[in-house]
């Protein structure tokens, strides 16, 4: 048996406001996994980009900036997990770079139509559970107090 497997490095990014709400995407019918979940941003880092040197804030930045139309104020790291999951055959390792981000003011925008068939702002008390992907239930679980603790 030939095994398809791949290894990336990735950050997930839990972005509120001055509010005190939190931004999430809800997946769309197309994506690859977890349809109609709702989901806090991630993405990758692209090779050579220097995911645990100071760059990785310039990364981090960029891609909220398109995922969201957001602009970040600031970020605290909380840790690093790592993910495994299987997709159409093809088994992956992910390093997550784990963020707390904080944005400007603004209402936020889908700026991954391709990805989010909305993106919406929630309250603590208004998780939508049982909606949630996975991997951002086990997020929200790693570090409730850190990410909360200004609420």
């Amino acid at each position: 048996m030939n095994e398809k497997s791949v290894e990336v490095i990735s950050f997930t990014c839990f972005c509120y406001n001055e509010e005190n709400k939190f931004l999430m995407g809800k997946r769309i019918d197309c994506s690859l996994e977890e349809l109609g979940t709702w989901d806090i941003g991630s993405s990758i880092f692209n090779i050579g980009q220097g995911a645990l040197s100071p760059l990785y804030g310039i990364t981090l930045t960029r891609s909220i900036k398109t995922m969201y139309r957001m602009e970040v104020t600031g970020y605290d790291f909380l840790g690093v997990r790592n993910v495994y999951r299987e997709i159409e055959d093809m088994r992956t390792q992910l390093v997550n770079l784990d963020f707390r981000v904080r944005v400007g003011k603004g209402m936020g925008d889908n700026g991954n139509p391709e990805d989010f068939e909305q993106v919406a702002w929630f309250n603590k008390g208004a998780i939508p559970e049982g909606h949630l992907h996975p991997e951002t239930s086990l997020f929200l679980a790693r570090y409730k107090s850190r990410i909360f603790q200004e609420f």
